[in-house]
């Protein structure tokens, strides 16, 4: 790959918003810290919703300057930016999104947490594949059509392209 710049950085943080589950029972350790139980169990703060699907915030830290994007989107228009808000994550301050591949359980919560961000200029980084029709074809034959991301809703919604 060519024009990639990579930079020395003090630390990468990852944080995951969505994941197939949760483990409420997990401890924090050192180098891992864990969200407070009641965002998991139920409490003053609404729970942490698990479903089919990733997406993860990166942060970049670098002399003290924190930059962030996110890495995948799950499945659910409410489900990421459910968890955003209890996770106390602040969508206007993504720099950028990153969309591993087109699978729907990686790419629909982007259009919600779209919605709760605004209209504002924000760069996609996204492979050409992405936007290919796929279908799960079942052991009886039948096919579910698995639906793209729709490249002119991703750019109305004000996000620029970048296919890598």
């Amino acid at each position: 790959m060519t024009g990639l710049d990579l930079q020395e950085v003090e630390r990468v943080e990852l944080m995951t918003l969505v994941d197939n589950s949760i483990d409420a029972l997990l401890w924090s350790t050192e180098t891992v810290r864990r969200v407070p139980r009641d965002a998991v169990l139920g409490g003053p703060r609404s729970r942490l919703r698990a479903e089919h699907g990733f997406s993860t915030l990166v942060t970049v830290v670098k002399d003290g300057r924190r930059h962030s994007f996110l890495f995948d989107a799950g499945l659910t228009p409410d489900g990421l930016i459910r968890n955003i808000e209890i996770l106390e994550v602040n969508p206007a301050d993504l720099r950028a999104v990153v969309l591993s591949h087109g699978h729907s359980d990686h790419t629909f919560g982007l259009l919600g947490m779209l919605r709760a961000r605004g209209r504002r200029a924000l760069p996609l980084v996204i492979h050409p594949e992405a936007f290919r029709l796929r279908k799960l074809v079942l052991p009886d034959g039948h096919e579910v059509r698995l639906p793209p991301p729709s490249r002119s809703d991703l750019e109305a919604r004000g996000l620029s392209l970048s296919i890598r």
